[in-house]
């Protein structure tokens, strides 16, 4: 193969890796969904032969795996939500901003300035941790509530 049909087959795989994979992802735990309910069907209607209280839905069941919409829950996750936030912002800075810093004279100036995408993701994760504090700052507590 010539250099250039190459460098044309590189996109055409990265898209087709790149649209294959979620595909998969999502065929496979349809899948994966569909065997647990239909198993849990079962299960009902078994129990519903002898008499016995079907037992409910459970919501692990429903959801989609590794997928929580509702987003942390208790103080202790939002807490470690928070600290992970912290973490990836001051690391996604540190990494920036040594490509911008001690890559310079490795690299040049001009290619060098591409690590200021990196500090603005940190920039941002920071900002993102520094607003989440707040609202969970002025977020009511259960204590607080009336009862």
């Amino acid at each position: 193969m010539q250099e250039g049909q190459i460098a044309l087959l590189i996109p055409i795989v990265a898209i087709t890796l790149g649209l294959g994979i979620p595909m998969v992802k999502s065929i496979v735990n349809y899948k994966r969904k569909k065997v647990l309910i239909e198993a849990f069907n079962k299960e009902r209607l078994a129990a519903i032969e002898k008499g016995v209280t079907a037992p409910p839905w459970p919501d692990e069941l429903l959801r989609d795996k590794g997928n929580d919409p509702i987003g942390p829950t208790t103080s202790a996750q939002l807490e470690n939500a928070r600290h992970s936030q912290l973490t990836g912002g001051l690391v996604t800075l540190a990494v920036g901003i040594a490509m911008v810093f001690a890559s310079g004279s490795l690299v040049g100036e001009d290619v060098a300035r591409a690590g200021y995408i990196p500090i603005a993701v940190g920039i941002a994760l920071l900002i993102a941790w520094a607003v989440r504090g707040r609202q969970s700052a002025h977020r009511p507590d259960d204590r607080d509530l009336p009862r």
